[in-house]
This record gives structure tokens, C-alpha cells and sequence, in this order.
């Protein structure tokens, strides 16, 4: 007769990691796709039974992972067609200053920015006042065409005062918030921002870049940020199309 005899009390087990549920995988790697540009905006994703078969996985996996990715706003259902993938849409909480790399990264949007131009002009009146300068003082003015998920989002044009601008541009502007810099390079927090929300009329210039009819409606936000001492060190213009932004904002009665 044969015995096998463990020691230690009892036979080992091995601990394994819970990996993620399947759905996850699936709207995770599918969503790295669109971000990552490998399907374009408004393509259609393969069908329910082809990523059945890709992923060797049940139609209820698969539509639990274009629920997910639908619920993040990456993709929208058209009934008997598919999914395809959306034009990005942020909802912005104007409560918070934030970045817009911090507002999209943060639901799952990957974000990039074009640089377009950048140049010394004097200050006109508005932004002059707004910076706290004298009328026509130098100031640098960055132009930038921000991009979610590859697709064209936000036509921004600021003004620094000179120095702080040039200092900026040194730094690599296509991944990097400008908010996060100006903490760094003036050694102080950024405090907050007034914001002015309107629609306006395109101009050709913006039109262009943001894939809209001139003329057509689009969202302007003109904002002026303040660093915690109190100086205003930013002010910006920035038109998105209606279709790309949502705002919340909670208003107390008293």
C-alpha cells in the first residue's frame, strides 16, 4: 500500500490574482483602439458576432464591453447597424479648474495638442485689462488646436505676459496642460479662474480647424486664470463645438 504524506500541516495552494472580468478586457482593449486612432470618427465597429469570435466570448460579454464603452461617451448605437465611434463629448464641471488633459484623461480620453502659432503682439484692451497691463504691452500669444481621441475638440488661443509665454513654449505643449506648468515655472498654485460662457459665429480660422461650417455655432469660453497670490497670469479664448461640451456647475439658492 502506497501513502502520500504532505508536510506543513496540509498540501499548498497557490495564490492567484483575480483577473479582470472579461467585459472589461474586451472595452478596455477596444477602447485604447479608438483613443489610439485605429478606428476613425463615425467608423463602425466590427459587429457583436465578429468580436464573438475575435475574443472567443458570449454575446453578452461583448455587449456588456460596447455598454461600458457607450456609457464613456466613446461610441453610440444605431439600431440595426452597429456601433460606431462618436465625436468625443467632455462634461466640464465649472466648480473645478482643470486642465483639459486632466478633465479627458480622466474619463478615459487620450489627449493630444497642435501647436499653430505662436508670436509677440500687443495687448488689445481686453486682454490688457485682464492681465493687469497697459494697453499695446507686449504679450505672447499661443495658438493650439487640441485634439481628443485623434478628432479635432477645441480651437485655443491665449495670452501670457512675454516672458512667462516664452518660457512656456520652451516645455513640450503636446501632452502637457499649460496649468500644469504655470505652477512650476512661477512657484506658486493656480487659485482659480473667471469664466465668460457665450455662443458665437466661426470665423474661417476656427471653422476649419474644428471641421465646422463657417458661420455655424460654436461654444466661446473666455477664461482668466489667477495664480493663489492673485495675479492673473492667463487669459484665453476657447471655441469648441456645441456637440463636444457639457457643463455642470451647482448654483445654491442664497
Amino acid at each position: 500500500m502506497m501513502t502520500t504524506a504532505t508536510g506543513g500541516g496540509g498540501p499548498k495552494t497557490k495564490n492567484r490574482e483575480k483577473s479582470e472580468p472579461r467585459y472589461k478586457e474586451i472595452g478596455d482593449e477596444l477602447r485604447m483602439q479608438i483613443t489610439g486612432g485605429s478606428y476613425r470618427l463615425a467608423e463602425k465597429l466590427p459587429s457583436e458576432h465578429e468580436l464573438m469570435q475575435r475574443y472567443e466570448t458570449s454575446r453578452a460579454t461583448v455587449r456588456k464591453a460596447l455598454a461600458g464603452l457607450a456609457q464613456m461617451g466613446l461610441v453610440y448605437s444605431r439600431r440595426g447597424e452597429g456601433y460606431f465611434v462618436s465625436r468625443p463629448s467632455l462634461t466640464q464641471d465649472l466648480q473645478r479648474l482643470q486642465g483639459l488633459s486632466e478633465c479627458a484623461e480622466a474619463s478615459g480620453h487620450e489627449v493630444f495638442s497642435e501647436v499653430l502659432s505662436t508670436q509677440e503682439v500687443p495687448a488689445d484692451p481686453t486682454v490688457a485689462a485682464s492681465l493687469n497691463l497697459a494697453a499695446d504691452t507686449p504679450v505672447f500669444e499661443l495658438k493650439r488646436l487640441r485634439y481628443v481621441n485623434r478628432a479635432p475638440f477645441s480651437f485655443d488661443v491665449s495670452y501670457f505676459p512675454l516672458v512667462l509665454g516664452q518660457e512656456l513654449v520652451k516645455s513640450d505643449l503636446s501632452r502637457v496642460d499649460v496649468f500644469s506648468l504655470l505652477g512650476e515655472l512661477l512657484d506658486d498654485d493656480l487659485g482659480h479662474a473667471d469664466y465668460m460662457i457665450e455662443v458665437t459665429a466661426a470665423e474661417q480660422e476656427v471653422a476649419l480647424a474644428l471641421d465646422a461650417p463657417v458661420g455655424s455655432s460654436l461654444i466661446r469660453m473666455t477664461r482668466v486664470a489667477f495664480m493663489m497670490s492673485g495675479k492673473p497670469v492667463d487669459f484665453e479664448y476657447v471655441y469648441g463645438r456645441p456637440d463636444s461640451y457639457r457643463f455642470k456647475v451647482r448654483v445654491p439658492r442664497w
